[in-house]
């Protein structure tokens, strides 16, 4: 395979070849031991040779592929809030691989989903490779960030590296609101509480504040006009 040697360990299917003192037979099936990293990626050509002194080979062109772990260079969004209820989150990467039967598992966590959808695909072997994956997010995990996976299905079996991740805040809270009265000309104010970030956005009564600053995780002030 690839210009590499290997040595079936089974045969299967085989009958007897008669008329012969070599105790010789013919098989219908292989299996062969391929040592992990000893192929590169891509599709390489298969060459199938019987041993001496019949010593024919059978050649066939691309007929073995070799898949990258899939990888995952961004996810859209990366966080919610744990309130937010379910969540369909579009992963982008590359080597993303389904078959007409199976489909790569992402998990999240603890948790496993299975896809929407793939999508931007290229044929390989007998499936094909995606960059674009879909997956419903039921919004059950727990506050807090959380490593998330693609596992490519069986033969190929490879998984992504484990470093991104997927952040589910809690709500922010209000512990005090400063000052209490403004006057109806407006001015400045401040709240505090917790799970503020940079995109926290306020409103009074419906109405969005504007000119909204984050101070910290506990703080943000605004301009009430």
């Amino acid at each position: 395979i690839g210009g590499q040697s290997f040595t079936a360990s089974a045969s299967a299917g085989c009958t007897d070849i008669g008329g012969t003192t070599l105790g010789a037979s013919s098989c219908t099936e292989l299996t062969i031991q391929v040592p992990q990293g000893s192929l590169g990626a891509g599709s390489h050509e298969l060459t199938v040779t019987n041993p001496d002194p019949a010593g024919c080979s059978v050649v066939q062109s691309n007929a073995f592929n070799v898949l990258l772990p899939p990888a995952i260079t961004d996810i859209d969004p990366p966080g919610f809030c744990s309130t937010a209820g379910p969540a369909t989150i579009t992963l982008t990467g590359t080597d993303f691989y389904q078959d007409a039967t199976s489909l790569p598992t992402v998990s999240v966590g603890t948790q496993d989903f299975v896809p929407d959808s793939l999508s931007n695909c290229a044929p390989v072997g007998n499936g094909e490779v995606c960059t674009t994956l879909v997956f419903t997010y039921d919004g059950t995990l727990p506050f807090g960030d959380h490593v998330l996976v693609v596992s490519n299905p069986d033969p190929t079996g490879c998984s992504s590296d484990g470093t991104n991740i997927l952040s589910v805040a809690g709500p922010p809270t209000i512990s005090a609101v400063n000052p209490l009265q403004i006057c109806a000309a407006g001015g400045s104010v401040e709240v505090l509480g917790s799970g503020f970030t940079s995109a926290t956005t306020v409103s009074i009564g419906g109405t969005p504040a504007v000119s909204v600053t984050y101070v910290s995780d506990t703080a943000v002030s605004y301009t009430h006009l």
